[in-house]
């Protein structure tokens, strides 16, 4: 069976591209990774077949460590691409105005795609960083939340926000309305040319 890797845990865009990917190729096992660099590592080694990686986002372009992956430490070819629109969702475990959050988990790419947004209307909050979106999610879902003083709430999607039982606050926070980020297949072997290359 194809072995597929992508950034984990669920609810991650990376797992919305692989979601995707899915409905193409039919029956495959996708696996969840704590990192890109992990996915690229182990689609290089044959540990898995293919990996599904972000290349570009139309608001802050490249995303440099898959890209420095690709360059330095891996010979991999680009089988497809998968194109999807990313919004993104402030959310919290209770319901409550965003002036309230005190501190902010997500992704490094994703607080960059929302820093106007987090400058105007949450100028005061603490930025931490987590290894996905998803990851970012689950632990403001699990954190113990003192109410007045503490109110960390996490950017991810709407699909985390289901997942970890979390509350939506603030809708749509990325900065710009047309942000989408391009993912790519990767594998040991390139895709059999299909005559619209």
């Amino acid at each position: 069976m194809l072995k597929v890797g992508f950034l984990g845990p669920e609810g991650t865009f990376s797992e919305e591209a692989s979601i995707l990917y899915k409905k193409k190729i039919g029956n495959a096992k996708f696996i969840p990774y704590s990192t890109f660099h992990d996915v690229l590592i182990d689609v290089n080694m044959g540990r898995i077949n293919e990996g599904i990686v972000p290349i570009e986002n139309s608001v802050e372009g490249t995303i440099g460590i898959v890209t420095d992956t690709l360059v330095n430490e891996v010979n991999l070819k680009i089988k497809q691409e998968i194109v999807i629109p990313v919004n993104h969702y402030l959310m919290a475990k209770v319901k409550m105005i965003p002036g309230k959050v005190t501190e902010i988990l997500s992704h490094p790419q994703v607080i960059d795609q929302c820093k106007h947004y987090l400058r105007k209307k949450l100028p005061k909050a603490k930025v931490r960083f987590a290894f996905s979106t998803a990851d970012a999610a689950r632990q403001v879902a699990e954190a113990e939340v003192i109410p007045s003083l503490e109110m960390p709430a996490a950017i991810a999607s709407n699909a985390s926000a289901r997942l970890y039982g979390l509350k939506i606050i603030d809708s749509k926070v990325n900065d710009y309305p047309d942000n989408s980020t391009r993912f790519v297949v990767l594998a040991k072997n390139d895709h059999s040319r299909t005559g619209n290359d």
